[in-house]
């Protein structure tokens, strides 16, 4: 069989990705929408002017409530995620790569910042997602010196560590200074010329640049939007998954750059701010919206769109980053490939070891890769419990001012002047013709009763979550007298099961992919040392900034399981 050509391997990467974003844009997007909208507690649009505008923060008190108990035994741990060695000669291995994946994602990594956002958006925006990778850092050091001479500003420039570049000296910032005599090493005396002339040498300041580059393991929580995954697979699992991709907003300066270290053609400006999404959103300023004044500050938005005349290597575009199953090189069997490519041009292509991309929700479904988030879950309640308040602020209104009956002529002129009438100041004066002109229309306050229905509603919502009142510190009943300590743990270990389901469903979906893909990164054979020693508790680092291992252990056990 002949080998894909690019036409086709593109044109199937696009009915790939035309037929995930279908899904992504519509159901998905929708159910986001709703959801960031509650939870920033924005107005539902039926709000009536003179009325009440409150809107209720059960989507946002849910989210806030539950993270802390998600997220805790990931970060109180520094083994939250340990590796299980199969015989006895991998216990060793099994010790250095539990310590070195533990290290990079806690450390190299803002580990606590990566789980609060994954969390985060898996709760608000029904899942979440991470993408792994190597990358080159580029490490800028500026040295300055002063009253240098020209062998001490060579000595200056050499390399003093591996991994480091030959220093470039800043020539415009070279300013002489001075001079002093050549001194002679061997007698230390002043040197002379053949005229007899003592030899000098000028002392010069100015500033050395040095680069180091390095290796790193980067783990990126990205915008769930920006994840594409084949609509009818059906597990959050990605490993197996035909199509993934994620959608990355790039800089023609950064597309350029690892287009380079893969050995591609580079683009130009055009070609990447011709490359847009498929639906042509940017979910950028949806983000930072929070209410409907924000709209005017958020109007104009400093992000370059486009081609930048000013700077073309800023100028930004979408590019896709896609892993599919395809039959690429011919032989009869599909592969894993990873096809980096701008909308209508396929710029790198190579066979893939993984999918580097995780996802996951709070709560799963069956037979399919998106779940549900809490948000979704109380997004209904919320919209009740924010009616029943409305109508319980409203009937205080109209009890504390009611409206008022007006006796009109026979030329249905009122009696009584109707701008001090449509003056509700307390104490205020209306003036009437005559004494019966005005009358009251009571209303009766009607809050009393309403609040059971206000409590039935808030029951329902903890029954949903598990977040009681008890375990937010906020139930009365839990330091009464006729209360054991038995009965008070029941019951809390009880609202606990849900959470800690939520935890362990998170933590297989997020942790363990993530620390499976470190550990392969670290064992590519391509990265600097990272441990030195191995204790049974701690890990002694030579340089807080190098990453990789000396020696990566063996392969290690099939599983990688949570610690419990």
């Amino acid at each position: 069989m002949a080998r894909m050509s690019d036409a086709n391997l593109l044109a199937m990467a696009q009915a790939y990705e035309r037929d995930s974003a279908q899904y992504t844009n519509t159901v998905l997007k929708r159910k986001r929408t709703i959801a960031l909208n509650d939870y920033n507690q924005r107005p539902y649009g039926n709000e009536q002017e003179g009325w009440s505008g409150y809107v209720d923060s059960t989507v946002a008190d849910t989210v806030e409530w539950l993270l802390p108990d998600l997220i805790r035994p990931f970060i109180t741990n520094s083994k939250a995620v340990v590796f299980k060695p199969d015989t006895a000669d991998q216990v060793q291995g099994a010790k250095d790569a539990t310590a070195a994946v533990n290290y990079v994602f806690h450390r190299q990594n803002n580990g606590f910042m990566i789980l609060n956002t994954l969390f985060k958006d898996a709760l608000i925006e029904t899942n979440g997602a991470a993408h792994w990778y190597k990358r080159t850092k580029i490490k800028r050091e500026v040295m300055k010196f002063t009253s240098a001479t020209s062998m001490q500003i060579a000595a200056y420039m050499a390399p003093r560590k591996p991994g480091e570049e030959p220093g470039e000296l800043d020539r415009d910032s070279l300013v002489v200074v001075g001079e002093r005599p050549v001194i002679d090493t061997a007698t230390g005396r002043p040197m002379f010329d053949r005229a007899g002339q003592p030899m000098t040498e000028k002392l010069v300041s100015g500033r050395i640049i040095r680069k180091t580059r390095k290796q790193c393991v980067i783990v990126d929580a990205f915008e769930p939007e920006n994840l594409l995954v084949m609509r009818t697979w059906t597990t959050p699992l990605l490993d197996e998954c035909p199509y993934v991709c994620r959608l990355w907003e790039m800089t023609l300066s950064d597309l350029n750059t690892l287009l380079e270290d893969l050995g591609e053609d580079t683009v130009t400006a055009e070609e990447l701010a011709g490359s847009g999404r498929e639906d042509g959103a940017d979910w950028t300023l949806a983000r930072a919206r929070r209410n409907d004044e924000d709209i005017g500050l958020l109007g104009v938005s400093n992000r370059i769109h486009g081609i930048d005349n000013n700077d073309p290597s800023q100028t930004t575009g979408w590019v896709r980053f896609e892993w599919i199953t395809a039959d690429v090189d011919g032989d009869g069997y599909a592969e894993r490939r990873l096809v980096i490519r701008l909308a209508t041009k396929v710029l790198h292509d190579e066979e893939a070891d993984e999918v580097p991309i995780c996802t996951g929700s709070p709560i799963l479904r069956p037979h399919a890769w998106d779940g549900l988030g809490a948000a979704e879950n109380v997004s209904d309640l919320q919209l009740l419990q924010t009616e029943l308040m409305r109508g319980v602020i409203n009937n205080s209104y109209a009890a504390n001012n009611p409206r008022k009956t007006v006796l009109v002529d026979d030329d249905w002129a009122p009696l009584v002047d109707v701008g001090d009438l449509l003056d509700s100041r307390i104490g205020g004066a209306i003036r009437t013709k005559r004494m019966d002109a005005i009358s009251l229309e009571p209303t009766e306050y009607v809050g009393h009763e309403m609040e059971p229905l206000l409590s039935r509603v808030e029951n329902m919502t903890e029954k949903r979550t598990g977040m009681t009142k008890q375990r937010m510190g906020m139930d009365p009943n839990a330091l009464k007298q006729d209360r054991t300590l038995g009965e008070v743990q029941i019951i809390d270990n009880a609202s606990r099961q849900r959470t800690e389901l939520m935890a362990r469903v998170l933590g297989e979906l997020y942790l363990v992919p993530i620390m499976r893909g470190i550990n392969r990164l670290l064992r590519s054979g391509d990265m600097e040392p990272l441990l030195e020693t191995v204790c049974e508790d701690a890990v002694l680092m030579r340089d807080a900034g190098d990453i990789g291992m000396e020696d990566p252990p063996p392969i290690i056990g099939r599983e990688l399981l949570l610690e419990q």
